[in-house]
């Protein structure tokens, strides 16, 4: 064999074939990813069904302490009271009263009851969030840096590979949402107890205080930011964007031309959700699964209803705090 020296530049046949035998690698991990994306994205809908089987037997649970009524629940009572007709939040608190003066001792025990199961829903959809946390991280970074080191002509396919996008799902969203709510609730429902009859005069066999109501963490930054690209992308004025590696794998915080960017922190990071952001949220639709979901609020006239074609009938109502609580029996 020659020395280096000999040795001359490759012949455009050589970088031909070099060429393509980079695309066939290209094209072998994309059908990685692709079968890795499908086998966590069904993970993450098996766990999600579970955990809103889950949901819709605390949903229950609330609607047989009296904390939520349907709305046929609530003209049988106007008809049964009509002195609170038309007056909706004092009827729905009036019947909480009546179930606490009835037997205090059994609606603190169902609330505590009810709180349990709260927290033992928001473990594991921590739990789950972190999961996607996790999984989310590692598809953006594996994608951004094939973007940036397999030039584009070598690509098997062009522009960003969005598809691990699909593992922040609506319902998941939807979910979290419907838990934060559960929570103010029943937080509402601790406080008109209070005032009906305190827990430490209600003759209870030891001393009791409230079990603690854990707050969920929701999304994370990776997650978030999948969230607001996947918004800001349909906008037409963005599409222009996916040539962009940037601006599609952005890190969780970065500003990428003040056009596409993570936000600072999650967006249901402390304080409850604004009326404008649950409202910005899309839900699922009806069929997403065999329990029970929260929507979005709505206003009086049920305008935001019949636009998602739903009946505004089949909504439930919050019986504590003069607020409602919109769910879907699907």
């Amino acid at each position: 064999p020659g020395s280096p020296a000999d040795v001359g530049p490759p012949t455009p046949a050589e970088i031909a074939e070099m060429e393509g035998r980079i695309t066939a690698f290209d094209r072998q991990l994309f059908a990685i990813v692709d079968d890795d994306i499908d086998v966590v994205h069904t993970y993450v809908c098996e766990q999600e069904a579970r955990m809103t089987a889950k949901f819709a037997q605390l949903q229950r649970q609330l609607m047989n302490a009296g904390l939520l009524m349907d709305e046929a629940q609530v003209r049988r009572l106007e008809t049964l009271l009509p002195a609170h007709s038309g007056d909706r939040s004092g009827l729905c608190k009036r019947v909480f009263e009546l179930r606490v003066l009835g037997d205090a001792v059994a609606a603190f025990r169902a609330q505590q009851s009810l709180a349990v199961q709260y927290n033992a829903l928001v473990d594991i959809a921590d739990l789950h969030t972190q999961y996607l946390e996790i999984n989310v991280a590692g598809f953006r970074k594996l994608l951004k840096r094939h973007q940036k080191q397999i030039p584009q002509h070598l690509r098997a396919r062009p522009g960003p590979v969005l598809g691990f996008h699909k593992l922040v799902t609506r319902k998941m969203r939807s979910l979290l949402e419907a838990i934060r709510r559960t929570k103010a609730m029943l937080m509402d429902a601790r406080e008109a107890f209070e005032e009906i009859a305190p827990i430490e005069e209600i003759g209870l066999e030891v001393d009791a205080d409230w079990v603690e109501l854990d707050d969920v963490k929701g999304f994370g930054p990776e997650c978030e930011t999948v969230v607001s690209v996947k918004q800001q992308l349909k906008d037409p004025m963005n599409r222009q964007l996916l040539r962009s590696v940037e601006c599609l794998y952005p890190k969780p915080g970065s500003l990428n031309d003040g056009v596409l960017q993570a936000p600072q922190q999650p967006s249901w990071a402390g304080a409850a959700a604004t009326q404008e952001q649950a409202e910005a949220l899309p839900w699922p639709g009806a069929g997403a699964n065999n329990g029970w979901s929260f929507r979005p609020p709505m206003g009086g006239d049920g305008d935001d209803a019949q636009r998602e074609g739903q009946d505004p009938s089949a909504l439930l109502l919050s019986l504590l705090g003069g607020g409602k609580v919109f769910l879907e029996n699907c």
